[in-house]
Order: structure tokens, then C-alpha cells, then sequence
């Protein structure tokens, strides 16, 4: 009688877990590059590669929740303000930031909580992003690649490389006439 009942009750916790009304419901786990700092309708988070500033931006629309997970040392919390996670619900540790709103904020700047120089594959490659807009819906409710992550100050590959062959270039020329 007693294995009847520790299954029944794993097959109701089970089912609550997946089911659409607490589970992972309007939560999603791709990001996508976006376009610019803050894209109508899509969550964005501005990453700033040189400070390691950490800000997210609703796009117009009002978050309730934001999740960002399994980044293994990452998260530098005591360089959080302390008045971003007031909330009772609301976690900073070392691989998790987690911010419940349940009146929504359409930007929250973190601050310098990442360390600097982070690509889009370090900061997509480990971590899950997960959340929802107001007054229901997943952060994807409105434009399929939300949420996008906009690196800001990051110089473009190709560029560097260019610039650097151009100095080696200008110091060869000079050995030479030395």
C-alpha cells in the first residue's frame, strides 16, 4: 500500500512539473545575437565586454521574470547594487541571477556583475536564459529570437586582425628604411 502511494504522489509531482501552468510554461532557452541595444517587442541583454556591465532590456514591453543559470562562477554578486534584487524571490550567486517583478521592469542594469571579455559562445554556450513578459508569455511572445544578447564595445574580428597586419606592415617598412 505504501509503494502505491510514494507513486502516486511522484506521478502528481511529476505532472505538475510539466505541466504548462508551472514548469518551464513562456520560458525559452535560445538567444539570439541581436541587431542593436533594445529591439521592439524582445528581451535584450546588453553585455558590455569591456566593464562586464550586465543590463536587461524589455524592448517596450514589461518583464516579470528574469532567469539566467548554469554560468559556473560566473556571476559576481557582491558587485551588485543592492537595490536591483529586493525582492524575497530574487537570487545573485556565483551561477545563477534570478528577479521576479510581479509589477514588470522594462530595464534593470545590473552592473559590472560578469567578468569582462566574455564572447556571445561564453555567455550562450553555458548559461540559460529564461523568463516572461507581462501580464503573461514567454520572452519569445512577441519576436521568435527573443531574447537577444547585444555585446556592446566589442571590436569586430576582422577588423582587428586587419588593423594588425597594418602595423606590421608600417614597422617592416620602417625596419627597412632604418
Amino acid at each position: 500500500m505504501r509503494m502505491r502511494q510514494n507513486a502516486l504522489a511522484l506521478i502528481i509531482v511529476a505532472s505538475l512539473l510539466f505541466s504548462k501552468s508551472f514548469g518551464d510554461a513562456g520560458f525559452t532557452d535560445a538567444i539570439a545575437i541581436g541587431a542593436g541595444p533594445r529591439t521592439p517587442g524582445a528581451a535584450t541583454l546588453l553585455y558590455d565586454f569591456q566593464t562586464g556591465n550586465y543590463t536587461v532590456n524589455g524592448g517596450g514591453e514589461r518583464i516579470s521574470t528574469w532567469e539566467h543559470r548554469d554560468m559556473p562562477g560566473l556571476f559576481d554578486c557582491p558587485q551588485l547594487p543592492v537595490v536591483v534584487l529586493p525582492g524575497l524571490f530574487d537570487v545573485c550567486s556565483s551561477n545563477k541571477l534570478f528577479k521576479l517583478d510581479p509589477e514588470g521592469f522594462e530595464e534593470v542594469d545590473f552592473g559590472n556583475i560578469l567578468p569582462p571579455g566574455l564572447t556571445f559562445d561564453d555567455i550562450n554556450g553555458v548559461g540559460t536564459i529564461r523568463g516572461s513578459f507581462l501580464p503573461e508569455g514567454g520572452l519569445d511572445r512577441n519576436v521568435a529570437t527573443s531574447p537577444h544578447l547585444y555585446i556592446a564595445n566589442i571590436p569586430e574580428p576582422s577588423s582587428m586582425t586587419l588593423m594588425g597586419l597594418g602595423m606590421l606592415g608600417i614597422l617592416g617598412m620602417r625596419r627597412r628604411r632604418l
